[in-house]
């Protein structure tokens, strides 16, 4: 089904969403692989301050690349919310990462679903560095563990039951570091 919507010209050319070819494998088309420590990233949120990666150290991180305007994006937000509250005072933090948009129209977004995660305003070497170079099917999840290494990505929509498996693997993590502790922030 075509959207009409063209997004900008990212990492080689023009990218359809409509015709997007789904990663949901590890390594096809570059970016981020599983089982290998994340990129690390410096953006800016909606407010303007800076937030890296090193932020969520020793806490296990669902990272989503998302636009607003895509049906399965704007499914996926109260998705990570539920995982953000039931999971979250066991380590886990859901960061949103924007592609090709206006942060305005996210941040709208984002308040209409009461995110109560981090969005990002994600740029050019980020994209490249986790999507890869190819065409993508947002959104588009990582799950890192509290090492920062990749655990899973995951494309296209996906229930927050469906994620928990993962989720559960990345704290996993978390409480071998600690011993068999539980972290809390």
């Amino acid at each position: 089904m075509h959207t009409g919507r063209t997004l900008p010209k990212a990492a080689g050319g023009p990218v359809c969403l409509a015709l997007a070819v789904a990663l949901a494998t590890a390594g096809c088309g570059g970016g981020a692989r599983e089982g290998r420590k994340a990129p690390a990233f410096q953006l800016p949120d909606q407010k303007g301050a800076t937030v890296k990666l090193a932020d969520f150290r020793d806490r296990a991180v669902l990272l989503a690349f998302w636009t607003p305007w895509a049906g399965p994006c704007r499914m996926s937000l109260p998705q990570w919310g539920r995982l953000q509250r039931k999971y979250g005072k066991q380590g886990l933090a859901v960061v949103a990462i924007t592609v090709f948009d206006d942060a305005h129209a996210a941040e709208k977004m984002l308040k209409e679903n009461a995110a109560s995660f981090p969005a990002l305003t994600g740029d050019e070497a980020v994209i490249k560095a986790y999507l890869g170079r190819k065409e993508i099917t947002l959104p588009v999840v990582f799950i890192l563990d509290g090492r920062g290494r990749v655990v899973r990505r995951i494309a296209g929509f996906q229930r927050a039951e469906d994620l928990e498996p993962e989720v559960g693997r990345a704290l996993a993590t978390l409480q071998a570091k600690s011993g068999g502790s539980s972290a809390t922030h």
